[in-house]
């Protein structure tokens, strides 16, 4: 697992502000994916995947902002689908299903549903909810 400390950030990193990084994702995006590939390589440590990990999680909470236009939640979600075609990030968006329909108007977002993109996780039924309370308990004694 690598770390971001700042001793160890991708160079290209290391005098951009978050406004900034923000600024080069939204106009060269593939600027960012060169330098962490770069970054990647030079760091070399035997791992069999590589990459940065990206969670938005409450993703239905984004989704849900009025003051968001549709078209900048498109372009944000298009920049996260070119990252991860890299395969330099894996992407992980997090919502609650009872956004699904927020979810299913944005094709970026289900374009990939049919191969396995997203995983739909059903409430715990009454055992396992018992076992999701009764297991940490035995375990902390």
């Amino acid at each position: 697992m690598f770390s971001l400390k700042p001793a160890s950030r991708p160079k290209g990193f290391n005098n951009l502000s978050a406004t900034e990084l923000a600024e080069l994702l939204l106009n060269e995006a593939d600027k960012v994916i060169a330098i962490v590939s770069d970054w990647l390589v030079e760091r070399d440590q035997g791992v069999n995947f590589p990459c940065f990990a990206i969670i938005i999680d409450r993703l239905e909470a984004y989704l849900a902002v009025q003051s968001i236009p549709t078209s900048s939640k498109s372009r944000f979600f298009s920049i996260l689908e070119q990252l991860s075609q890299s395969n330099l990030f894996l992407t992980f968006l997090i919502s609650r299903n009872d956004f699904y329909p927020l979810i299913s108007t944005f094709e970026t977002l289900m374009k990939n549903k049919g191969k396995g993109a997203h995983i739909d996780v059903t409430p715990p039924s009454l055992n396992e909810l018992s076992q999701i309370i009764k297991r940490p308990a035995v375990a902390a004694n």
